[in-house]
């Protein structure tokens, strides 16, 4: 919003001058100024939201490398204005007294921990919560007679679940920290070689391509075309997907 009335501010005066009543709504060039700040402070933060506010679900494990990733964001730099210096000092204050709770941040690293996206990529607290782990384990596993059966049933039930995730934007930006992070890291940062990490962007079965077949599927049965057979929603959406194929080997 900011940067919108930034780069339409030559238009909003205009407008604002050809009524008298509402010169006193016309910005100063302080107000320019500070607007233009709070804009180059936030712009690197616009990822986020549009990453998380896609999302109707995320992994708590994603918290410890997105903290990171603001922390990064709003590091004090040389040439910074005063104003500048105080928003990213308000926002690391704030992330700190939000995480700042000991069981918490516990639980923040184990999460990002057992992700196999990030292992100890992230984590801060790496040998105390491993201990917890250890005393732990043996009460949150249960033995092999008392484990549920991976019946049929469960497993299809799992893949139609699996199928209908959705491909999100947060996985690309997962990725990047997760490089940029281990790219900080390489000038000392000591790396789990017992626990290898995974690329982010081919952890999920989400990223192959029957997921963007189910994508199809449901841009194709609409609201409108509800009353789509089974069979005509099978073949409409083969057609999506290899018409253009067989075009492209015609050509040829």
């Amino acid at each position: 919003m900011v940067d919108r009335f930034c780069e339409q501010q030559q238009a909003v005066s205009a407008v604002l001058a050809e009524d008298r009543k509402k010169w006193h709504l016309m910005p100063r060039d302080t107000d320019m100024t500070t607007l233009e700040i709070v804009r180059d402070v936030l712009a690197p933060l616009s990822d986020f939201t549009d990453a998380l506010s896609g999302e109707k679900e995320t992994t708590i494990s994603s918290v410890l490398p997105l903290m990171w990733k603001i922390r990064a964001c709003t590091e004090d730099e040389e040439g910074d204005r005063l104003l500048a210096l105080e928003m990213k000092h308000i926002i690391r204050e704030d992330l700190e007294k939000r995480y700042n709770e000991h069981d918490l941040k516990m639980m923040l690293n184990i999460s990002t921990f057992l992700d196999p996206r990030f292992k100890s990529t992230f984590v801060t607290m790496e040998e105390e919560f491993k201990r917890e782990l250890l005393l732990k384990a043996d009460t949150v596993m249960l033995p092999m007679e008392e484990q549920p059966e991976d019946s049929e049933d469960n497993r299809g039930a799992a893949a139609a679940a699996a199928g209908k995730r959705k491909i999100s934007d947060l996985k690309h930006l997962l990725c990047s920290i997760t490089s940029e992070k281990k790219g900080a890291d390489n000038s000392g940062t000591r790396q789990d070689s017992s626990t290898p990490t995974l690329p982010t962007d081919k952890l999920n079965a989400s990223s192959c391509a029957s997921e963007r077949v189910f994508s199809t599927s449901g841009n194709i049965c609409s609201p409108r075309r509800s009353r789509l057979t089974e069979e005509h929603l099978e073949t409409l959406v083969f057609l999506a997907k290899n018409l253009n194929k067989a075009k492209e080997l015609n050509k040829k």
